[in-house]
């Protein structure tokens, strides 16, 4: 492939727009050398509504170069700082010689793909997650700003193009994910609970979870199996509700962490019988990717995003429908198929491994990178 020289001579130089995390937000536009070695790429991933930045190794090609600009959390205040901030991207832009733009985040992208479009680049945006705001605005930026969208799984861009927009310039990059097991340390958790098989769930504590449906189909389950417990890692505004719904049903063995740290979470899932989702909508699913890294079964609804990572019965379990009686059924198959289950696990992470490697990411976004430049 011929690459038109810039100051790097033939080297591609990306820049990778972040807006700031920092309270109070930083005062000036920044842009830093993310990687002089060429061997680290910026990643974003979503965890509920936090968003974790972290930097992760991998084997990156030696002609790809990239750079970190970072956009003050204050920049919309008005019109004008508007306006001013788009101008700043794009003179920062061509004083670097960037010759792609990848936006990561909306709000970064509402300031960097305009100054993109200023500066004369190209430019694409990774959409992270599936909103009813997610629609008209993928179509805006399609139709006006970026070269191409990126979704992290194919169930965000098939519902973005039920809402009309075409598939011309899309594409799905799913997102890669260090191996638990090899990066970090497993923290034993500081709960016994009582020694029972722990039925788990990871995530916040939000209607669209299927929480409800889960302590209720736990409920029947327990009824007709003696030692399982119910464990809910994470928080959220139907906590109390779900404590009560628990306590109502006079279910015991449910038990409510509230925030736990990952490392934690991570000694939970070794620790688990199974974790557990019964979601109704998620754009890719964490949690069950980590716990199949993990060598542990999961059940999950039958969702597109869910159906792209298990296959039923082989690597993990999905559910006839989210209610009680598809969770408490759901349940039983696994308890049918106890003597596999580590057979089972072990095909959930050599599954994960061959499909979630950051790798595998790492070749899919620079062949994208240059595609964009020769296209």
């Amino acid at each position: 492939m011929h690459l038109k020289p810039n100051e790097n001579g033939h080297k591609i130089a990306i820049a990778i727009a972040l807006l700031s995390e920092q309270r109070g937000g930083c005062e000036e536009i920044t842009i830093d050398l993310l990687n002089g070695l060429n061997r680290q790429l910026f990643c974003v991933h979503m965890i509920g509504t936090n968003t974790i930045l972290s930097m992760i190794d991998g084997d990156l090609s030696s002609d790809i170069i990239r750079h970190n600009i970072v956009i003050p959390n204050n920049a919309t205040s008005s019109a004008l700082a508007f306006a001013s901030t788009v101008y700043k991207i794009s003179k920062i832009l061509r004083m670097h010689h960037i010759q792609i733009l990848h936006a990561q985040q909306y709000s970064a992208q509402r300031f960097c793909l305009p100054a993109a479009k200023l500066a004369r680049i190209k430019s694409l945006y990774t959409e992270h997650s599936f909103k009813n705001k997610v629609r008209k605005r993928i179509k805006e930026i399609i139709q006006r700003y970026s070269d191409y969208v990126v979704f992290v799984s194919e169930s965000i861009k098939l519902q973005i193009m039920e809402c009309g927009c075409g598939a011309t310039r899309m594409a799905v990059i799913e997102n890669g994910f260090s191996d638990p097991l090899a990066t970090v340390e497993l923290n034993p958790p500081a709960w016994s609970f009582e020694n029972k098989k722990i039925i788990l769930h990871v995530g916040r504590l939000v209607e669209q979870k299927g929480l409800l449906s889960l302590i209720e189909g736990y409920a029947v389950f327990s009824a007709d199996h003696d030692g399982y417990c119910l464990v809910l890692v994470g928080d959220g505004p139907d906590r109390e509700m779900l404590k009560e719904t628990a306590s109502g049903l006079c279910v015991a063995n449910v038990y409510f962490t509230g925030h736990v740290e990952r490392s934690a979470v991570y000694g939970l899932m070794r620790k688990a019988w199974a974790i557990v989702s019964p979601s109704w909508n998620e754009s890719f699913g964490l949690a069950p990717v980590e716990a199949m890294l993990l060598e542990k079964p999961a059940v999950l609804s039958s969702i597109p995003a869910y159906r792209n990572l298990v296959r039923d019965g082989v690597n993990g379990f999905l559910m006839k429908e989210i209610s009680a009686a598809g969770i408490k059924q759901a349940l039983e198959c696994v308890v049918e198929n106890e003597v596999r289950l580590k057979e089972i696990g072990r095909e959930a992470r050599k599954h994960m491994l061959g499909r979630c490697g950051i790798g595998r990411m790492i070749y899919e976004y620079e062949s994208l990178y240059r595609s964009l430049l020769i296209g």
